[in-house]
Formats: C-alpha cells, structure tokens, sequence
C-alpha cells in the first residue's frame, strides 16, 4: 500500500483485534478518527511506514488495548501524548521506539520529554520500547523508571536517547575533522573527509 491511511477506518468500530497496516509506504498523519476503534484489545499495527506528523491523542481511547501497540519506525514528531497513559490495561508489546531521526546540519535533534503518565502501564510485563527516539530531560522519569520493575523481558528504553540532555537542543554528530589549509589548496582537495 502506498497513500495514506483513509479517515473511514475509524468507522470499524467493532473491531477488536489485529488492526495491521504495517510495513507499507503509508504517508502523512496518522488520522485521529481511529480513536474511535474502542473495543480494540490486542494488534494495533502501523509500524515501518512514513507516517508523518503527531501521534494523535485519540489514540488514547483505545483503553480496551492489553497487548501489541506499535507505531515505531515512522517519521512522527517526537512527542508522545500523555493520553497513552490511559492504555493502563496493557500487558505486552508496547513499542514507540525509532519513531523519527531528524538531522539538520549533520546534528540529531533531541526531542521533547517522555511523558510521566506512560508509567500507568502498571501491567506490563513485556517489551516496552522506547529506544532511539533521543528524548530529552534532566532523566527517565522515575515513573517511567518504575515500570522497569515489572517488565520482565524486553525493557528497551535508555538506548538511543538523550536522558541529561537539555531539550530543543542539538547534539553534534561524530564527524572527521577538517583537513589543514596546506593540504586542502597544494593538492586541489576541498571539503570533509
């Protein structure tokens, strides 16, 4: 499939498992009416697409949710709504990592914060993910650090952030260094390497 994700979808509102639009080249945002697939309990698939834009907060409806959110592996904006925090019945497979890479310049911009209401995952107890996404504060928010306790398996969320980092910064990325002038104009060699 490549388009976009039609609005209608919304309207399958008795479905109630594997909603799985995965590994398309799907576009655009993610729309908001599928907040509206409430009785969903399991599979919410639109990860390796390049949706863009911000995750919806409708999003957050979907609290009959236990098992298997995943919407990494687009080019959404670095913000994820505290409204997922309401998905407090999870139990499995909650992926939100490599939502988006944003260079400029040959720098990664560090993203927003992670929000404390994801710590009402409470039930978790496998694969929640939230790794490079280079999220940005003081630290993992001891209620997101919490959860750690009871996820047994699958605990991906330091690697690839940017935990101590000031937000609405960059972050330099490794490059070589210049080579010095005499060599650049002697040999006719410019630029990087």
């Amino acid at each position: 499939l490549s388009s976009t994700i039609p609005t209608q979808l919304g309207q399958l509102v008795q479905m109630s498992s594997r909603f799985l639009l995965k590994s398309n080249s799907l576009s655009l945002a993610i729309p908001t009416e599928l907040g509206k697939l409430i009785r969903m309990s399991y599979g919410f698939w639109l990860y390796s697409n390049s949706l863009s834009s911000t995750i919806p907060t409708q999003l957050g409806q979907l609290e009959q949710m236990t098992s298997t959110f995943d919407i990494s592996r687009n080019m959404l904006e670095l913000i994820i709504p505290s409204q997922l925090g309401r998905l407090d019945k999870f139990q499995s497979h909650f992926f939100l990592h490599d939502l988006a890479m944003v260079y400029e310049d040959d720098r990664v911009w560090v993203s927003g914060p992670v929000p404390t209401q994801l710590g009402r995952l409470t039930k978790l107890t496998g694969d929640f993910a939230l790794q490079n996404n280079h999220f940005c504060q003081d630290s993992l928010p001891t209620e997101i650090a919490a959860l750690s306790t009871f996820v047994l398996e699958g605990w991906d969320v330091l690697e690839g952030n940017s935990f101590g980092t000031v937000c609405g910064a960059y972050i330099d990325w490794p490059r070589l260094p210049l080579l010095p002038s005499s060599l650049t104009s002697a040999g006719g060699l410019s630029g990087r390497y």
